[in-house]
């Protein structure tokens, strides 16, 4: 089973599009200690209905929670290549070899793995691998992708590109 260590974006988005729990099951999922300060204290705070959702699947250990152990390379990751604490936390889980791939939609953190060859994924290509896999269907993720283009930060162009993917019938 693959190890995918989330961000707060691609964890809340997920939930916000009712895909995390698909998710869940085919991946083993863990969450860095300031994404969950991020995404599940700070979303019940604010009383955000996904950080609810969220902390039940921490609760019931669907989502796993795990320390980062080298505090060195947070603080290389945090304050010299600029990445929020989240990501950075995110991106320690992986260099420890506590996952086999990082989750997230940050436009530095995704920069940051591209230069320093780390395995990644997004929200979108999550939804694809799920339609790949056939745990949801086309209009499913076409639904899905639409709910991203309000609910996330998404350039539009890659929203254009996913549906068009999708209901082209391209390969996605």
């Amino acid at each position: 089973m693959v190890i995918v260590v989330a961000d707060s974006s691609v964890l809340i988005l997920l939930c916000k599009i009712e895909l995390l729990e698909v998710v869940c099951t085919k991946h083993e999922v863990i969450i860095p200690d300031e994404v969950y300060k991020e995404a599940i204290e700070e979303g019940l705070t604010k009383n955000h209905p996904d950080a609810s959702k969220l902390k039940e699947l921490t609760d019931n250990k669907k989502i796993r929670l795990q320390k980062i152990t080298k505090m060195e390379k947070f603080k290389e990751i945090n304050e010299i290549h600029g990445l929020g604490k989240g990501e950075a936390e995110a991106i320690c889980l992986f260099s420890e070899g506590k996952a086999s791939i990082v989750a997230t939609d940050d436009f530095k953190a995704i920069k940051y793995c591209e230069r320093f060859r780390i395995p990644f994924t997004t929200t979108i290509r999550l939804i694809f691998d799920c339609v790949n896999e056939k745990e949801i269907d086309k209009s499913t993720a076409i639904k899905m992708v639409r709910e991203l283009s309000f609910k996330g930060r998404y350039n539009n162009q890659i929203i254009f590109d996913a549906l068009e993917k999708l209901e082209g019938g391209k390969n996605g």
